[in-house]
Order: structure tokens, then C-alpha cells, then sequence
């Protein structure tokens, strides 16, 4: 069975962390996955708040 993107997202920091890559100076070893998690946390957060805020003009219309 195939491992999901996230988790191989995951266990490439950590590898880059208990390696020594920021240490050592490897900025390459945990800034790609790093950028891919926090735009996934952040698209998710976004589509939080449009779904708040349609959801809030809406439930302001029925009030009316």
C-alpha cells in the first residue's frame, strides 16, 4: 500500500531535522516540505474562512 503525500511530507523533516540539516546548514533537506505543509494548512485555514463568511451573509439574509 502507498504512503500519503502527508505522511512522506512528514517524515522528510524529520529526517532533516534529526540529521543535523538546519545545523549543518541544509536548508534544501526541510524547506521544500516545509513550504508544501504550511500552503496545505494555510488552503485549508482560507477555505475556512470563505466558508465562514458565505455562511455568515447568508444566515444574515434569513434574519431579514
Amino acid at each position: 500500500m502507498r504512503r500519503s503525500p502527508a505522511e512522506e511530507l512528514g517524515m522528510m523533516l524529520n529526517y532533516a531535522f534529526s540529521r543535523g540539516g538546519f545545523i549543518n546548514g541544509y536548508w534544501w533537506w526541510y524547506l521544500p516540505p516545509g513550504i508544501w505543509i504550511s500552503m496545505a494548512v494555510l488552503s485549508f485555514v482560507l477555505i475556512g474562512f470563505g466558508l465562514e463568511e458565505q455562511n455568515r451573509g447568508e444566515m444574515n439574509a434569513n434574519r431579514s
